[in-house]
Parts: C-alpha cells; sequence; structure tokens
C-alpha cells in the first residue's frame, strides 16, 4: 500500500464492514454491479494521477520480508508489474488483470511475468515475457 493513501484506508475500512456489506446484498445485482463498477473505474482514474510518494510502502514490505529470510515475495495491488532482485531473493509485483493483463509463472526454479493480452493490438499473446 502507499503511504499517503488515506482514501484506500477509509474504503478498506466501509468495504469490510458487514453493515454496509449487509446493505450492499440487499441492493439488486445489476444496481449492485454498476455501482462497483463505476466506483472502481473513478478510483482508477483518480489514483493513477495522484503521486503517493516516492517511497513504495509494497516495496519496502517486500525487502523486509527479504531480510528476514524469504526467497520470493510476491505481491499485486500496485498495478506495476515488475521483478526485483536482492541480494539471491525477489520481489514481484503481479501488476493487475484489467490494464497490464499480467501473470506470474514459476517454473523451474525461476519466476516470469508474462502479458496474456495486449491492449493495443487487441489479441491474445500469453508469451511476451515482461521482465
Amino acid at each position: 500500500m502507499a503511504y499517503k493513501d488515506l482514501g484506500y484506508k477509509i474504503l478498506k475500512k466501509i468495504f469490510r464492514n458487514k453493515i454496509s456489506q449487509k446493505l450492499y446484498y440487499l441492493i439488486h445485482p445489476d444496481l449492485g454491479i454498476w455501482l462497483a463498477k463505476n466506483t472502481s473505474s473513478t478510483s482508477r482514474e483518480y489514483t493513477s494521477k495522484k503521486d503517493y510518494s516516492k517511497r513504495d510502502g509494497l516495496r519496502d514490505f517486500a525487502l523486509k520480508k527479504i531480510q528476514e529470510g524469504f526467497d520470493y515475495v510476491i505481491l499485486g495491488h500496485r498495478h506495476k508489474p515488475e521483478i526485483v532482485k536482492k541480494e539471491n531473493s525477489y520481489y514481484i509485483n503481479l501488476g493487475d488483470w484489467i490494464d497490464d493483463f499480467t501473470y506470474g509463472c514459476f517454473k523451474n526454479s525461476e519466476f516470469k511475468l508474462y502479458r496474456y493480452y495486449d491492449i493495443n493490438t487487441k489479441k491474445i499473446i500469453n508469451s511476451e515475457i515482461l521482465c
């Protein structure tokens, strides 16, 4: 999580609140999907333009776990696919499946990031290695 992301912290409290969840359950699915989709789009548009600071909370968390002895720390949520090597360990951010269409694969003792779909050409590619 970003250090300056107060909005996310507030939304997290609302979405995980049992009363909010029960109220959401009561509305019609079509309205619920519309609400979730529009909220998500608005949030993504807002957060893509926001400067959270140069520090990356997820990366800092991952590097701390690496210092504790973990070989791989695999995270998501930042929508920025990357692999960072630190000594003999790795921090991997999977990116997302909405804009980057990325996923990870661990095979033969190696972790790689792949892009499933190219939004520019509108083609399924599932073989392009990103890192």
